[in-house]
């Protein structure tokens, strides 16, 4: 809550896709004592997260293809993580050899013993399994990826005198059980969606900004405000730069600028803004806002922000974010510009 003098005291949301204890994630990763009949979708599910280290948890989602290639497309970023638990079906009876490749690192975990590690030094790159054809074993992959660039991941698997080749997808499950525990619900076929039951709304899609030898970005970072038909929408303003390793594509030798751009139509149209004061970095001592005008705003970034009069025409600032929470450092918040004015001197 906000309050004048404007202190801001930041609330933080988490949202989590599952309870992520080991104790709870063994459970549900790791129950030998699979019900045959429970009904299963193919694949293995789980979560991928923003942090390279299974941290920050990005959303829930499903693997499929256990051959995969990530690259700039596949919007995770350079930095991220991720694990996916399910079941493995067994081919045939007796010894099965699994192995796993990566230019990063992985971590193969079998009835909740970890069997292959791949990457940072490990070369435990294969395994030898006994199993019962038909029968289902419960499996726990885990995927690191350290930095940018395009990387693959792909687990594969021999026996008698069949060759090594990828694990195909039916060959690997998950039961609802483990589908709610990580939040996953599965989307719907194309061809087997009613779009009638659809409310259409009419859109008009218009470019707010483009220059073909500049990177524009992070306008959720940013913020948006409008007033009626004038809209305003902050974003970083760097130099392009084509990054074919998959990392954001800008030139690290030439600066960025807060920016903006403004429409007064609806965003039919719009017109760049370079806002003075928000380049200023010396604190200052928290300002007295008056949210009753609608023409007050603020914008923040990490531990500061800034506040502007004029409908982001002019800032000021930046002033200090105050924490009431233990542990966590202003300059580790990754905040973005959302707030709800609650009074005149009070916002959420």
């Amino acid at each position: 809550m906000f309050k004048s003098k404007f202190i801001p005291l930041l609330i933080i949301f988490t949202t989590l896709f599952c309870d992520c204890s080991q104790n709870n994630l063994r459970k549900i990763s790791s129950d030998s004592k699979y019900n045959a009949n429970k009904t299963d979708t193919q694949g293995l599910v789980g979560g991928w997260y923003l942090a390279k280290d299974l941290t920050r948890p990005g959303g829930s989602n499903k693997l499929t293809n256990l051959d995969i290639k990530f690259d700039m497309h596949y919007g995770y970023g350079s930095d991220w993580s991720a694990q996916w638990v399910g079941y493995l079906t067994a081919p045939v009876d007796g010894e099965v050899i699994l192995y796993g490749e990566t230019n990063r690192e992985m971590i193969l975990k079998f009835e909740d013993k970890e069997i292959i590690h791949v990457g940072e030094g490990n070369e435990k790159t294969q395994a030898k399994i006994n199993v019962r054809k038909d029968e289902k074993y419960p499996v726990h992959l885990i995927y690191l990826q350290k930095t940018g660039g395009p990387t693959y991941l792909k687990l594969a698997w021999s026996w008698g005198n069949k060759e090594k080749h990828a694990i195909p997808q039916e060959a690997v499950s998950f039961t609802e059980e483990q589908a709610n525990y990580w939040n996953y619900i599965e989307r719907p076929k194309p061809e087997d969606f009613d779009f009638s039951q659809l409310n259409k709304i009419p859109v008009e899609n218009h470019i707010a900004y483009y220059d073909s030898v500049r990177y524009a970005g992070w306008a959720a970072n940013n913020g948006i405000w409008t007033w009626g038909n004038e809209i305003l929408i902050g974003f970083s303003l760097g130099y392009f730069n084509p990054v074919p390793t998959g990392a954001h594509a800008f030139r690290n030798d030439m600066p960025f600028v807060t920016a903006m751009v403004r429409s007064l139509d609806g965003g039919r149209n719009w017109k760049l803004e370079i806002p003075e004061g928000l380049e200023k970095r010396q604190f200052k001592e928290n300002p007295d806002l008056d949210f009753s005008n609608p023409d007050v705003i603020v914008k923040f970034e990490g531990g500061k922000y800034y506040a502007s009069p004029d409908r982001g025409k002019n800032w000021d600032g930046p002033y200090k974010v105050n924490l009431i929470a233990e542990n966590i450092p202003a300059d580790d918040l990754t905040s973005r510009t959302d707030y709800i004015v609650t009074g005149p001197k009070e916002a959420l």
